[in-house]
């Protein structure tokens, strides 16, 4: 999209390069060589050869001067297109900025919840083996070992969709930035 849009800027510049270049006077060179090569016969003469170089060479200068505004419209009309082909292009590149930040900050959102998550998993475990050390010294009921059970699980499902959400983020930030096509 930015490449077109960069293509449709630099054409809006060369159109108002044109339009402003028709305000000049254009001067215009010709020259033509040409050969009058054959055998001419008149009535029952015999016939004749011609074999005549011509020559020809010129210059032409032409400049309007009025035109009933034409050219100041022409002009006007390549700035505007050249104005509305730069605007695209500023828009297309603060919307690539914006999707770029985004997916870093949400791979960053992403890493954070991957820690805490790590934190949980592992403070689920210490409370599911000291749980279940408490249960087998007859200090806790099978009610708690459950809980712990159920914690733990919930710790381990937490963990797994933290790790999955970091992959996706870094992944939309990678194709954010163009970096997937890099082994």
């Amino acid at each position: 999209m930015r490449a077109n849009s960069l293509a449709a800027v630099r054409a809006g510049e060369a159109e108002v390069r044109k339009a402003r270049a028709d305000y000049w006077p254009k001067l215009a060179a010709r020259t033509a060589v040409a050969g009058n090569i054959g055998e001419l016969k008149v009535d029952n003469s015999a016939y004749q050869g011609v074999h005549e170089l011509q020559y020809d060479a010129g210059f032409r200068l032409e400049w309007t001067l009025f035109d009933g505004f034409e050219r100041r419209n022409k002009v006007r009309l390549a700035d505007s297109t050249q104005r509305q082909a730069t605007a695209e292009l500023e828009h297309a590149t603060d919307k690539a900025v914006r999707e770029v930040w985004k997916s870093y900050n949400d791979t960053k959102v992403a890493l954070a919840k991957h820690d805490a998550a790590a934190a949980l998993l592992a403070a689920s475990e210490k409370a599911w083996d000291a749980t279940l050390e408490s249960y087998r010294n007859g200090l806790s009921t099978f009610p708690d070992v459950r809980e712990a059970e159920r914690n733990l699980a919930r710790a381990r499902t937490a963990d797994t969709a933290a790790r999955a959400e970091v992959r996706t983020r870094a992944a939309a930030l990678a194709f954010s930035t163009g970096d997937l096509a890099r082994p």
